[in-house]
C-alpha cells in the first residue's frame, strides 16, 4: 500500500512540489520570525536581571547599558577609578564590578574587569584570570578563533580590527589564555575578559611610580552595581545623577523602555508573518483542492476494481503525510540554517542566536500547517465517498 501510494505520488510531481514549496516557505518564515524575536527578548531579559545600577559617563542611557552589558556600541567616555573605589566601601553597594575597554582581538572585544564578575558564568576549561595579561575567553571566541588554554595573542587598539588598526606587539603585552567560558547564548560568548590592569598597561596608563594599589590616575568606562535594597539603589542613583559628567541608571528600566519598541517591532513582524501564513495556507488549500479533483477520478477507479474504502483513504492520507513530513523537515532545517547565518551577522551586535533553541509555540505552528494540509483532503475524500454512495442509490 505504501509502495503504491509513493508511485501514485510521483505521477503528480508538479502539483505536489507546489504544495511542498508553499509549506516550506510558510514554515520557514513563521519559525524564523517567532524564534529570533523571542531569543532577542530572552537574551535581553537574561542579561539585565541581576544588576540594578550602572554608573558611567553622562550621555545616552541606552548606549551605556548596551556597551556595559551587551559589549556593543562605543563607551560614552571615562570616569575616574576612584569613583569605583569610593563605591567599593559604600554601604549601599552589595556588589560592584568595574569595566574598562578599548582593545580587541580579531574583532572580539577585550573587557577589563574584576575576576569575581566571572563567578556567574561557568568556566569549562582552565580558571579565572589572576594576574596581568591573563585572559578568559567566551565560548564563541574559543570556537571561532580556535583558541585553547595556554595559547597567546596580542591585542589590537580599538573595538574592531581593520587595515588601519594598531597592534600591541610588545613582548610584555602578550595575553595568555587561562580559561574558557561555557556557552551562555548571550553576548558574553563573544568577548575576552582580563583584569583592568592589563587594559591600563596596554595603553601605557599605569603609573610606574605608584604602588600596586594606587590607581588614582586610572579611569574606567563604567561600574556595574547590585545595591543592598531598593531604597539604597534609589539613593545612590540620585546622588550620582547630580554629579557633573556622570549618570546612574537602572539597566532594567532602560531596557524595558527599549523592549517596548522591540515588542512593537516584533508585533509588526508577527502581523506580516500572519499575512504570509494565511496567504500560503490559502494557496495550499487551493492547490490541494485542485489536486483532489484528479484524485477523485482515481478513487472512483479504485472503487470500481474493488479496492476497499479504508485502503483508498489510507493511500490518500499516506501521500499527504509524506508531503507534510518532508516539507516540515526541509522548512525547519532551512529556518535553522538561516538562523545560523543571521546569528553570524548579529553576534557582533551583541545578539547571540541559539539554533538549537525550540519554543513550544513553534510546535503549534507546525501542527497548524499540517492540519491545513490534511483538512481539505479529509473533507474532500469524505465528500467523494458520500457522492459515490448517493449515486449508487
Amino acid at each position: 500500500m505504501i509502495k503504491f501510494a509513493m508511485k501514485h505520488l510521483a505521477i503528480r510531481t508538479g502539483k505536489n512540489i507546489l504544495i511542498a514549496l508553499s509549506v516550506i516557505i510558510t514554515l520557514t518564515v513563521s519559525l524564523l520570525a517567532y524564534n529570533i524575536a523571542n531569543q532577542v527578548k530572552d537574551g535581553i531579559v537574561n542579561s539585565y536581571k541581576y544588576y540594578d545600577t550602572i554608573i558611567g559617563p553622562a550621555g545616552s542611557q541606552t548606549q551605556l547599558v548596551l556597551n556595559t552589558l551587551s559589549y556593543t556600541d562605543k563607551p560614552l567616555g571615562l570616569i575616574p577609578y576612584d569613583t569605583y573605589e569610593n563605591l567599593l566601601v559604600d554601604t549601599r553597594v552589595a556588589v560592584i564590578i568595574p569595566f574598562a575597554e578599548g582593545d580587541n582581538y580579531n574583532n572580539s572585544r577585550i573587557i577589563g574587569t574584576d575576576a569575581k564578575y566571572l563567578d556567574e558564568f561557568k568556566i569549562v576549561h582552565g580558571e579565572a584570570f589572576s594576574a596581568k595579561y591573563e585572559a578568559v575567553i567566551g565560548y564563541n571566541v574559543y570556537k571561532d578563533k580556535n583558541l585553547r588554554v595556554g595559547d597567546t595573542f596580542y591585542s589590537v587598539h580599538g573595538l574592531t580590527t581593520d587595515v588601519n588598526s594598531h597592534s600591541h606587539t610588545d613582548e610584555n603585552e602578550q595575553y595568555t589564555i587561562v580559561g574558557i567560558l561555557g556557552k551562555t547564548n548571550t553576548a558574553t560568548d563573544n568577548v575576552i575578559f582580563t583584569n583592568i590592569e592589563s587594559v591600563w598597561a596596554t595603553h601605557g596608563n599605569e603609573n610606574d611610580n605608584a604602588g600596586e594599589d594606587d590607581h588614582n590616575e586610572q579611569e574606567i568606562t563604567a561600574a556595574l552595581i547590585k545595591c543592598t535594597n531598593f531604597s539604597a539603589q534609589a539613593s545612590l542613583s540620585d546622588e550620582y545623577n547630580q554629579m557633573s559628567g556622570m549618570q546612574a541608571i537602572n539597566p532594567s528600566a532602560v531596557m524595558r523602555e527599549l523592549m517596548n519598541n522591540v515588542d512593537l517591532s516584533r508585533n509588526i513582524v508577527y502581523v506580516l508573518c500572519a499575512i504570509i501564513l494565511v496567504m500560503n495556507l490559502f494557496i495550499i488549500y487551493v492547490i490541494t483542492m485542485v489536486n483532489m479533483y484528479d484524485i477523485k477520478k482515481d478513487i472512483i477507479l479504485l472503487r470500481l476494481i474493488g479496492v476497499a474504502k479504508a485502503r483508498i483513504e489510507a493511500i490518500v492520507y499516506i501521500q499527504s503525510l509524506v508531503i507534510s513530513v518532508v516539507s516540515v523537515i526541509i522548512g525547519f532545517l532551512i529556518s535553522r540554517v538561516l538562523m545560523l547565518i543571521i546569528g553570524g551577522i548579529t553576534q557582533n551586535m551583541g545578539i547571540v542566536l541559539n539554533t538549537s533553541k525550540f519554543y513550544n509555540f513553534e510546535l503549534l505552528i507546525i501542527t497548524l500547517i499540517i492540519v491545513m494540509i490534511f483538512l481539505p483532503i479529509i473533507i474532500s475524500v469524505k465528500r467523494i465517498f458520500m457522492e459515490r454512495i448517493v449515486n449508487e442509490n
